[in-house]
């Protein structure tokens, strides 16, 4: 699911809130139009809580290290700024098995008489919303990403100065309860009754259970079991499946048709796979919207093309005209041996003896200037009106041209990504590689600039770094779960970046260690390197030792 579902909700509700209750809210910021991200102080260290108000991807995720954004621009930004900033974040839950998430906020730095204030994150997929209301008994909205009127909406409205509604519960069993003695429908549609009856499924988990039940041997109880498992057990696998053009598919915990994908992702928490799914979700719109305005300009390109060859073919001369001019000019050479049938104050009519049969040709002339002067005039504007034919005609081959290749990158999709700016090699196949270590640990390995990004994105500030001096290499990050043994995997961290990098086949290479907290990403436009410190170097063989598993 892309979109978590009640029962996967909770699961996060779990994980977050023990690390976010408590925080104080330093920042609030803007990574894209669709996303908040909330810079908290915990007593875990500094913490990045990410909502995403995405109509495909509305999720939120703890962060190990704050996001970069725009400062608040519009009203409903500097709404959230003024009354989180400086705030305590006192509770974080979930109402019931809805889709939607109460953060409790204690600000005492506002002049105001009330100074709790209660922010819903309403996570429902098309319908997403973000709303921040006072802690009073009628719950006043103070504001809303997205403001809904009674002409929209004629069972709820979403406005400033009205108490908070929320969305209407239905009436279904609670799964928990009803999975300590599930009884099997009797029904053939297993989905359509888990979807109808039990709170907290929603129509992807609903068909997990029906296909689970075909799948396992204890059918419908075991399917349950296996779906209910995140929330009665506190470690666990949470899959992302992401397509192979990079598009993220959704989270789960079981292998799943429903997610068919030969790109599957392992995590430890669903907080982990979320802030994953993210990433990758900001990744791609942001490439999609690149492409989708590429395809704008092409178009608004063609258009003016078009406009442009319009205007030529009206501007061109005709090839008649033209030689009319050269004509009259060689008339006028000849004028001493022409017939002259008539002679005007504007010109003088001739019989055209150079053609087969003599036609008549009337010759404006210039009272001013003499038969020679007339006729170098004549051959002067018929030498300037065949090089404006040849200019003209020059400018249409090009815009026929240029016209040819938009149409062909339009019709040809991935023709139009060739052309576009030099992007990093996003194969998610071989983005990031995972071994686990003999002692719990885990040794993450990012092959690509996006994934070395992302990596260190998501690392602890406690977590290991490592990479090869003065060589290209991929960033490693050592996750350590299990200190006690940090030594002996320290080592074994060390010869896998050696490993993978341009000293693999050296007999000792560098390598640099230090904590991702000692680390500063410069900007993309420079390059995305790492600026480290306090850092230790390791001579070591490149290696990939044998003891570790690939996850």
């Amino acid at each position: 699911m892309r979109t978590l579902e009640g029962l996967a909700l909770r699961r996060l509700v779990q994980e977050v809130k023990a690390t976010a209750s408590g925080g104080k809210i330093q920042r609030v910021t803007f990574p894209s139009d669709w996303e908040i991200s909330i810079d908290l102080a915990t007593s875990w260290g500094p913490r990045g809580l990410l909502v995403s108000a995405h109509p495909e991807l509305s999720v939120f995720a703890l962060c190990p290290s704050f996001e970069k954004g725009e400062p608040p621009k519009t009203a409903w930004q500097k709404l959230l700024h003024k009354y989180l900033v400086g705030g305590k974040i006192l509770s974080f839950a979930q109402v019931g098995w809805d889709r939607v998430v109460e953060v409790l906020i204690y600000n005492p730095t506002l002049w105001e008489k009330e100074t709790e204030f209660v922010l819903f994150l309403e996570l429902t997929g098309r319908n997403v919303n973000l709303i921040l209301a006072r802690n009073d008994p009628e719950r006043t909205i103070l504001g809303a990403l997205r403001q809904v009127t009674p002409e929209e909406n004629r069972w709820r409205s979403i406005l400033p100065g009205i108490p908070y509604t929320p969305p209407p519960r239905q009436n279904k069993l609670d799964p928990l309860e009803f999975a300590r003695n599930p009884s099997l429908p009797r029904v053939n549609d297993i989905a359509h009754w888990c979807l109808r009856n039990l709170d907290g499924f929603g129509p992807f988990l609903s068909s997990a259970v029906a296909e689970l039940s075909e799948r396992l041997e204890g059918g419908f109880q075991e399917a349950l079991r296996q779906v209910l498992k995140p929330l009665e057990e506190e470690t666990g696998t949470f899959l992302v499946f992401l397509s192979e053009e990079g598009q993220p598919l959704g989270v789960f915990w079981e292998n799943t048709s429903l997610l068919s994908s030969p790109h599957v992702y392992s995590f430890s928490s669903l907080n982990e796979a979320t802030a994953f799914l993210l990433f990758t979700f900001r990744e791609y719109i942001l490439e999609e919207t690149a492409r989708r305005q590429q395809k704008k300009n092409l178009r608004e390109d063609l258009e003016f093309i078009t406009r442009e060859i319009q205007k030529i073919d009206a501007l061109l001369p005709r090839e008649e005209d033209i030689e009319l001019l050269r004509l009259k000019g060689e008339l006028l050479k000849i004028l001493p041996h022409l017939e002259v049938l008539e002679r005007t104050s504007e010109g003088i009519r001739v019989r055209n003896p150079l053609t087969s049969s003599p036609v008549e040709v009337f010759i404006a002339l210039s009272p001013a200037l003499s038969p020679g002067e007339n006729m170098q005039e004549y051959f002067k504007k018929y030498r300037k009106m065949r090089e404006r034919l040849a200019r003209l005609q020059k400018k249409r081959k090009e815009l026929e041209a240029r016209k040819e290749r938009i149409l062909a990158l339009l019709e040809n999709p991935q023709a139009l990504e060739s052309t576009a700016q030099p992007k990093e090699d996003r194969k998610v196949a071989t983005g990031i590689i995972r071994f686990r270590t003999p002692s719990g640990n885990e040794i993450w390995v990012g092959k690509n600039a996006w994934a070395n990004r992302l990596l260190v994105r998501m690392a602890s500030r406690n977590d290991y770094w490592f990479h090869v001096r003065d060589l290209p290499g991929a960033h490693v990050i050592l996750k350590a779960f299990h200190p006690e043994t940090l030594h002996e995997d320290i080592l074994r961290a060390a010869q896998v970046a050696a490993h993978f990098s341009a000293g693999k086949f050296e007999g000792k290479v560098e390598v640099a260690c230090t904590q991702v907290k000692y680390l500063r990403a410069l900007p993309e436009k420079a390059g995305g390197k790492i600026l480290y410190e306090r850092e230790e170097t390791f001579l070591v063989a490149p290696s990939c030792p044998q003891e570790l598993t690939r996850v």
